[in-house]
């Protein structure tokens, strides 16, 4: 079956909302889109059969439309009418080209002194002849910024299954593993070096804090406040709130905020869940230089990960 691409948008135009809105060109291999789930009959209009051929989509607002996909045959004109129509375009075709000969032969009329183009206008006795200036102006011409085009990025599964995660990363991040007793992290996915302005790689960190030690389960509302209380002691922001929003299908809280890094202004924000006596936190720490940079792909990795039955 071959691919299409998809950027979160439909055939008119419109966002596909339902999925996050417009997105990088995404290149699929399925009948929907990895990023957002728009499928290809939504996009295009069209069904696939098994063979990657195209079939009508059943409507049953007009069963006779719905037995074969037919084509009206065109009407033919008539010989006659035809040549007729040939005469016309032949005709208008020399009335373009006399035009155009026309205009260049006055230029070169008026150039040429011909028609007086080279006779100098009879000066003002009561003005004084200014000189004219023959100096060249050789500053450089500015160059036109050609916008450069986002390229397609192809997002692959990576699954922890002694941990119950999985998630879609794009192909050409690097991955780092590495379980971290203290603070629960697990795998880092660092985004390409860019250039060497950029000392702070792009990286989504995924972390899994065990809080079975709690003498009674802990509410997602009590887990905010820990969050709040560290984050607030790194970055000294008492201003900062965690809002709702979702993860892996289930209530999560985010929040994003400001740091230094290696000497650098960063933006992280980060999202949890709690699961079965676990807390599961995305941190998405960035160079704020180029938040925009990698953003849409960073909200369908996001979006892209699940918890587990464990």
């Amino acid at each position: 079956m071959s691919t299409w691409i998809c950027d979160g948008t439909l055939d008119d135009g419109t966002e596909y909302l339902e999925g996050g809105g417009k997105h990088f060109p995404q290149e699929n291999e399925g009948t929907e889109c990895i990023f957002c789930g728009l499928s290809l009959k939504d996009k295009m209009g069209y069904n696939h059969d098994n063979n990657g051929s195209i079939n009508p989509i059943y409507s049953p607002e007009t069963p006779e439309h719905n037995t074969i996909n037919t084509v009206s045959p065109k009407k033919k004109t008539p010989k006659k009418q035809e040549k007729n129509y040939n005469w016309i375009t032949i005709f208008l075709v020399l009335i373009g080209l006399f035009s155009v000969l026309g205009f260049v032969g006055g230029k070169l009329l008026v150039s040429g002194g011909f028609l007086g183009g080279n006779i100098p206008p009879y000066p003002d006795e009561n003005t004084e002849e200014t000189p004219t200036n023959t100096t060249t102006d050789t500053s450089p011409i500015p160059s036109l910024t050609v916008p450069s085009t986002p390229p397609i990025v192809k997002l692959i599964p990576y699954q922890n299954p002694k941990h119950g995660i999985s998630i879609n990363y794009p192909d050409n991040w690097e991955i780092q593993e590495q379980l971290m007793i203290t603070t629960g992290e697990l795998v880092t996915f660092f985004s390409p070096q860019t250039n060497s302005l950029n000392n702070v790689r792009e990286k989504v960190i995924i972390s899994v804090v065990d809080l079975s030690h709690n003498p009674r389960p802990i509410s997602l509302n009590e887990y905010s406040e820990i969050m709040l209380k560290q984050i607030g002691e790194t970055t000294h922001n008492k201003s900062i709130k965690p809002t709702p929003t979702t993860l892996s299908k289930r209530k999560a809280k985010t929040m994003t905020y400001s740091s230094i890094l290696e000497e650098n202004n960063v933006q992280i924000k980060e999202t949890w869940t709690l699961y079965n006596n676990r807390a599961y936190i995305i941190t998405h720490i960035v160079n704020k230089n180029t938040v925009s940079e990698w953003e849409a792909t960073v909200n369908n990795m996001v979006k892209s990960f699940e918890i587990k039955q464990q």
